[in-house]
């Protein structure tokens, strides 16, 4: 191992070691997230009840952003999310366009779209011409994102908020989880 990767290695573990989460949160990555009991909503309900709870649908800008939030939701509770998490990235009808709520471009093609079916070979997002115009993520194609109808009502979605952390720590319901914080909602919301 070279000097300079041991360096990086030092300033891993050092960034790691200061970050400390308020009660009821876990550390993941370099964000404090925390899980609730909430439920299955639609993407507009799931963006609602994010707001309500001083968050947002996540934006999953990189790599490393994609893969901190995609393991986490998949660690121990694929069981209960059999169909996934809304994020928060949608394509406008009227431009075509994906976006993420924060109005950066969503990037596309692999490693962050699943492969629609082995037979045709083609990738997500498929469906805009069916108003699958919400993204999500789920085990259904192995943690990677799907395009959806915003309103869906054939599959049971979870929402999964985000918020940036202040100082280094997440507020309550929030965990943190590589750069953001996150909160997943996972029963009934009403």
């Amino acid at each position: 191992m070279g000097l300079n990767e041991v360096f990086c290695l030092l300033l891993f573990v050092a960034g790691a070691a200061a970050i400390e989460c308020p009660a009821g949160y876990e550390v993941v990555g370099s964000k404090c997230i925390h899980r609730l009991a909430g439920g299955y909503l639609t993407h507009d309900d799931a963006v609602t009840y994010c707001y309500h709870n001083f968050g947002r649908l996540p934006v999953l800008p990189d790599c490393a952003s994609f893969t901190d939030v995609a393991t986490y939701v998949d660690g121990g509770y694929s069981a209960d999310t059999i169909n996934g998490y809304w994020l928060g990235a949608t394509n406008s009808s009227a431009t075509g366009v994906w976006q993420w709520n924060d109005g950066s471009a969503v990037q596309m093609g692999a490693p962050y779209w699943a492969v629609n079916t082995a037979s045709d070979g083609r990738t997500e997002p498929n469906n805009a011409i069916d108003g699958e115009n919400c993204a999500t993520i789920g085990t259904t194609r192995g943690w990677l994102l799907n395009d959806l109808s915003c309103t869906s009502s054939d599959y049971v979605i979870y929402a999964v908020c985000s918020r940036t952390p202040t100082d280094g720590l997440c507020a309550t319901p929030y965990i943190l989880v590589g750069t953001q914080c996150i909160h997943l909602l996972l029963t009934d919301y009403i």
